[in-house]
């Protein structure tokens, strides 16, 4: 029996998925329910199934079109509403768009104290130690790689 959306019989649409997901071949054909013994020679042969490669190539293309938008068209959007906030003076949405695009860039990445009950305590750099001043530089850098004058961000 094939499934009617891909025309891949649904083990192989399986075993495509999870390479696809996890890059292991052998796990892969496992978890698709091929025998363990056979699972490497099953799976080579499969990545040469000119279905499963048609099935994995669309996928692919899925994933670069969702891709694309994630990094090309959010800092577009990013950009056109900081324009937008700069025109019409509002600094929350401002500061807040600016927040968005160095998260997005990966200059600024969101920390939590994690704690545990049971008599140790993990403790992560930065929170809750005074380094607070430290962290506040590459804020400073990160502002001016992106044009941001501190001073006055509707410039």
């Amino acid at each position: 029996m094939t499934s009617a959306m891909t025309g891949l019989h649904p083990r192989k649409e399986l075993f495509a998925t999870e390479y696809l997901r996890t890059g292991a071949l052998k796990a892969s054909a496992i978890a698709a329910g091929y025998s363990p013994t056979s699972a490497s020679k099953t799976a080579t042969r499969l990545l040469k199934d000119p279905y499963v490669v048609e099935f994995m190539d669309a996928a692919r293309e899925r994933s670069l079109a969702v891709a694309q938008y994630g990094a090309t068209e959010a800092m577009r959007e990013l950009e056109a509403g900081m324009r937008f906030a700069r025109e019409t003076k509002n600094a929350t949405a401002l500061a807040r768009l600016i927040e968005l695009r160095m998260k997005h860039a990966g200059l600024l990445v969101d920390r939590s104290d994690v704690r545990m009950l049971g008599g140790f305590r993990i403790e992560i750099a930065g929170i809750g130690d005074g380094s607070t001043v430290a962290a506040a530089a590459p804020i400073a850098s990160a502002a001016a790689a992106y044009a941001v004058d501190i001073a006055d961000p509707f410039k």
